[in-house]
């Protein structure tokens, strides 16, 4: 079923994505376009599936019931409406974050927000209602706004992207399962059989509030998203999934997919809602730049064998600055407390008016003042155009708070690069020393 065929089970399509509705607040240059699919299966008698599509808004969400005596679908329902209300109430703030009025993280907060508003919603429902009691859902949103794309999850449903021919599974299992494997005491072939594999850790309504998964990311032209329930990924793998989006257009890749799982065992209710970021894809120059200060940030030693989602949460925590040509970016003598990435451009060095030195495209300064800040030695200005990526010591130390595996990844990294430098600083001093040395080369250098 899609969205054309009026028989369609999409329970939630609000007013908003219709023409005629308030104005779009996504990026006319960046603009999300979405096909959907929901349907109950083969075995299932009812659809405890629903889904929220709002081109105009930039929201999109699958929320799968997880019954409570055959209560999943009002669960599912109330958590959806719930999320689209709020973020329609928000939609000032919003259109704020758009402009470049707001950072995008405001955009995030208030979508965690609307998630857990949805959560308290669905449990005091629960509570008020002996039918329905013990219900809930799992919950998935995604929000493009501008050039950025933010997510809120709770629970076992997906969001995927799909960019440059490579699938990334964006959001993280809320299972029992899943989190025996991040914790290394179950291999995947054993999470599969597990009995207790499928139990969710975390879900809307059964509480009156959960921890809530966030995410933010860069956009650009044909990224492809997918959102769906479990009941797709069960009977598809990735692999599949990825070739079926690549191989279908967006607005036949959800259908062709709930096809292929029918012919399936499809024991479960399955949605599915893709998402295809059109436009042009060098008309946004933030977009891009943001695209390729990622690149650069992932090729550097911080994040060196890290997925697009951990570099996308790192990444949040940086900060991007366009140069015209002679802007200052630091005088001499002020306090150093960032690594400085050059994405596109050039920056020059000067101490005492006399150039020092200059670091280009996917160049590097500063990774010591990451442990301990100190002055600039020399005034370091824009030669031309220039867009520079900044991880502030503050900010490494906020996003180890936040997520500590991720940052032991990136400290040990750190730790490694100093050591390495040591190494040749050490090697260096040994040469002045000895004669022989002198010439030859590096033995620090891998």
């Amino acid at each position: 079923m899609t969205a054309e065929d009026p028989a369609a089970a999409v329970r939630h399509h609000p007013p908003e994505a219709s023409a005629g509705g308030p104005p779009n607040i996504t990026d006319p240059l960046l603009r999300p376009a979405a096909a959907w699919v929901t349907d109950v299966g083969n075995v299932r008698q009812a659809n405890e599936d629903n889904l929220l599509v709002d081109e105009r808004l930039g929201l999109f969400a699958v929320a799968d019931g997880m019954g409570g005596r055959n209560a999943g679908e009002i669960a599912s329902q109330i958590a959806v409406d719930a999320v689209g209300r709020e973020m329609a109430k928000a939609r000032e703030s919003i259109s704020r974050v758009r402009f470049g009025e707001e950072r995008p993280e405001l955009a995030r907060d208030i979508l965690a927000r609307a998630v857990q508003l949805a959560c308290a919603e669905v449990h005091e429902h629960a509570k008020k209602n002996r039918d329905t009691r013990g219900m809930g859902c799992t919950l998935t949103c995604l929000l493009t706004v501008g050039q950025h794309a933010l997510m809120a999850h709770v629970g076992d449903s997906r969001l995927y992207l799909l960019r440059d021919g490579k699938l990334h599974q964006l959001s993280t299992d809320h299972t029992m399962a899943a989190e025996l494997m991040r914790a290394g005491t179950l291999t995947l072939e054993k999470a599969k059989m597990h009995r207790w594999g499928h139990v969710l850790t975390r879900s809307i309504g059964t509480q009156a509030s959960v921890p809530v998964e966030t995410l933010l990311l860069p956009v650009i032209a044909r990224d492809r998203f997918l959102i769906c329930s479990d009941g797709l990924y069960t009977d598809l793998s990735d692999d599949e999934i990825q070739q079926m989006l690549m191989l279908h257009a967006p607005s036949e890749s959800p259908q062709k997919m709930v096809e292929r799982v029918l012919e399936r065992r499809a024991g479960d209710n399955t949605t599915c809602v893709v998402v295809e970021i059109a436009g042009d894809p060098g008309a946004a120059a933030e977009a891009r730049h943001a695209a390729d200060a990622q690149a650069v940030l992932r090729r550097s030693f911080l994040c060196e064998g890290l997925g697009v989602r951990e570099l996308a949460r790192v990444f949040s925590f940086c900060d991007i600055t366009v140069l015209p040509p002679g802007q200052v970016l630091l005088e001499q003598g002020e306090q150093l407390e960032q690594i400085i990435f050059v994405v596109h451009g050039r920056i020059i060095g000067e101490r005492n008016g006399e150039p020092v030195g200059e670091i280009v495209d996917g160049d590097f300064l500063g990774e010591t003042t990451l442990i301990r800040g100190r002055p600039v030695r020399g005034t370091l200005k824009a030669a031309e155009a220039t867009v520079v990526l900044e991880l502030r010591a503050s900010g490494l130390r906020k996003l180890r708070q936040r997520h500590p595996e991720l940052g032991a990844h990136l400290m040990a990294g750190l730790a490694l690069r100093l050591s390495r430098e040591l190494d040749r600083a050490n090697w260096r001093l040994e040469s002045l020393d000895d004669p022989h040395q002198q010439g030859a080369d590096d033995p620090s250098v891998l």
